[in-house]
């Protein structure tokens, strides 16, 4: 997948299988984190059962920083139908139409 190709991140989200995540929430949860995606390299992954670990270099253009950051990411992602699909944060609880 190439950086910043949203419709292709989002559709590797396991809350996309399931409807859990929404493509704008996607979108909110990205941006909000820790600044925009430059350049990524897998550097592992190690697959047990229906769960993996990738690992990946990452370089993040974080704005209040005036060179670019570079750090190595940990992830958990699930393996469907012998496709991997990043393991999607739990939906919030006014989206489940809780009251807290």
């Amino acid at each position: 997948i190439r950086v910043n190709d949203l419709a292709g991140a989002f559709h590797m989200e396991s809350g996309s299988l399931d409807g859990s995540l929404s493509a704008l929430r996607f979108r909110e949860e990205l941006f909000t984190r820790r600044g925009s995606l430059m350049k990524y390299q897998i550097s592992a992954v190690t697959i047990e059962g229906d769960e993996a670990l990738v690992e990946a270099e990452v370089i993040l253009d974080r704005p209040p920083m005036r060179k670019p950051y570079h750090t190595t990411n940990s992830m958990r992602w699930i393996v469907r139908d012998g496709k991997l699909y990043h393991k999607s944060p739990p939906p919030k609880p006014a989206e489940l139409g809780l009251p807290f």
